[in-house]
């Protein structure tokens, strides 16, 4: 019986769901939340706690959002501080994303470097500089011609004064993957916490 209760709880629980404006649209048929539903969206230097709303078939988040998340609990209405962050890209032309990216919240310091692990793979790896944290792999491409990166936001949002992650990274021309990243209170440095994929254009 309490095997059974156990199962039932955990498959109530609600999956995270992330969206970003201006890479998603705000499609109402792209939310698939009642209107009404918590959320949280980041306005500004805010997490702001908001009802799920749509209008004119767009998703209205009361401002102009960074991202909207649902079904994470571990995150908390507040005020958040912003990383500084630095591009380098491999050549000055390429759509591909930056070679490395340089992140700085407070005193601490991490990059991000694109490693390149097959003839047309690589993976993103997340560094903590100057620390014995190890490295965690953020994402990998099986293809390099069509694929792409970038930091969209970095900061923290859970107020551990450790680093968290929103990244566009995506090895499909056709489509764009969005991932948020949180600090972990292990020897981790991230984990991911939502994740969506939407079609280009």
């Amino acid at each position: 019986m309490l095997a059974t209760f156990t199962v039932l709880i955990l498959a109530a629980a609600p999956m995270p769901r992330l969206w970003v404006p201006g890479v998603e649209g705000w499609n109402a048929r792209d939310i698939a939340l009642s209107p009404g539903t918590p959320a949280l969206a980041l306005c500004g230097d805010r997490l702001e706690q908001i009802l799920v709303q749509v209008r004119a078939g767009r998703l209205d988040a009361g401002c102009d959002a960074t991202f909207v998340v649902s079904g994470l609990g571990s995150l908390k209405p507040h005020r958040v501080a912003r990383a500084h962050w630095r591009a380098r890209r491999w050549l000055r032309s390429s759509p591909a994303g930056p070679a490395s990216v340089v992140l700085r919240l407070g005193e601490r310091t991490w990059r991000i470097d694109r490693i390149r692990v097959s003839s047309t793979g690589y993976r993103l790896v997340l560094r903590a500089v100057g620390e014995r944290s190890a490295p965690v792999t953020l994402y990998e491409a099986q293809s390099t011609d069509a694929a792409r990166w970038q930091v969209l936001w970095a900061g923290d949002l859970d107020g551990d004064r450790r680093l968290d992650l929103l990244i566009e990274a995506s090895d499909a021309a056709d489509w764009r993957e969005l991932h948020l990243f949180l600090s972990r209170g292990t020897e981790e440095l991230v984990d991911e916490a939502a994740w969506s994929r939407v079609r280009s254009g």
